[in-house]
């Protein structure tokens, strides 16, 4: 299986504090991979640091074999890559349609955006009903699905998720982690950086523990799941 994103011995600062040390991750293409750790780990930094949000101050970064290290983040969006922050970010006084359509500021393709709109509406059915409705109106669920679909109009070869789950109802986290699924059904390349680690690990491929910025364990999820050392020492 061929890698659609690779990191190689990445380092990564904010300013002068390093943040990243020597990360190497594959994400294989069609794949959802997980990374994992507790508060402060380095988890979406190692996000930031992918989006070119941050500093790379050495290291590898390829996207289908394309160097991204060294590009703005404007330029590692129109590669491919997506990012979908924690915090959702969408733009309250702007209404769903148009939180939507910024996610396809990169693209010509007006037929093929208003294809992808129809997407998103059949995908979101909810933000279809608010389509019209301001974004800082929406519910937390509801904007957080606004801020993926907003990602998802880039047609991303790889889509990054921070913290989807964050702040949720349970019900909402189901219907959320349904479409990353889903998402993952239909081919798309997916790095989760998530809360619940075992909810996480359940729908993953493999997946990647930091700690102080660094890699300490990786595998298939479902060796990860097993490992009662892993949730003591770095997921409780």
């Amino acid at each position: 299986m061929t890698n659609a994103l690779t990191l190689i011995n990445v380092n990564a600062s904010y300013a002068d504090n390093h943040v990243l040390h020597n990360v190497s991750i594959d994400v294989p293409r069609g794949c959802i991979v997980a990374i994992l750790g507790a508060n402060g780990a380095g988890k979406s930094s190692t996000l930031r640091a992918i989006s070119g949000q941050i500093r790379n101050t050495s290291g590898s970064i390829l996207l289908d074999g394309q160097e991204m290290v060294g590009k703005a983040a404007c330029q590692v969006t129109a590669a491919g890559i997506a990012h979908c922050p924690e915090g959702r970010q969408i733009f309250g006084p702007m209404t769903v349609l148009e939180n939507i359509l910024l996610g396809a500021f990169t693209r010509r393709d007006q037929d093929g955006i208003d294809a992808d709109m129809e997407r998103m509406f059949g995908l979101f059915p909810r933000l279809k009903e608010r389509a019209s409705q301001l974004g800082g109106t929406l519910s937390g669920g509801e904007q957080q699905m606004l801020a993926i679909a907003r990602a998802l109009m880039l047609r991303p070869r790889v889509l990054l998720l921070d913290e989807p789950s964050m702040g949720l109802a349970p019900n909402i986290v189901n219907d959320v982690f349904t479409i990353i699924e889903k998402l993952r059904a239909d081919g798309l390349t997916i790095v989760l950086v998530e809360q619940f680690a075992r909810r996480a690990l359940a729908i993953a491929d493999y997946g990647y523990v930091l700690a102080r910025g660094e890699v300490v364990m990786s595998g298939s999820s479902a060796d990860l799941s097993s490992d009662a050392g892993l949730v003591a020492s770095y997921l409780s």
